[in-house]
């Protein structure tokens, strides 16, 4: 399964980046539907370079709506400039299978004010 595509855009260095909310939706037999987290462990990691910051469902990320696949990434803040990758992993707790469904940038850019 190839991730979809999300870029968050771009942001000053300290600033708060508002929080994002995700439905997710999986396709079988051309019928959409969301896929029940109630059974998912959610992680996700911004990195740049060799840094990387982490976030986990309780710390960074709040599931919403289980049953029709919503969760949120909460406000965060970053302290380096540049082009952060980023992933969103989802781990089926019931069987072990790992997907990733989103995958993106996030670009911060200098500040001046201090």
């Amino acid at each position: 399964m190839t991730p979809k595509e999300y870029n968050y855009g771009a942001f000053v260095r300290g600033d708060t980046i508002p929080k994002r909310r995700f439905t997710i939706t999986k396709t079988i037999n051309s019928v959409t539907a969301p896929v029940d987290l109630s059974n998912y462990t959610i992680r996700c990691d911004f990195l740049l370079l060799k840094d990387r910051i982490s976030k986990v469902e309780g710390e960074g990320i709040t599931i919403i709506d289980a049953i029709n696949g919503v969760f949120e990434i909460d406000k965060f803040t970053l302290s380096k400039a540049g082009k952060y990758q980023f992933d969103i992993e989802f781990k089926d707790d019931s069987n072990d299978i790992v997907q990733t469904y989103i995958k993106g940038d996030l670009e911060i850019l200098e500040d001046v004010t201090k």
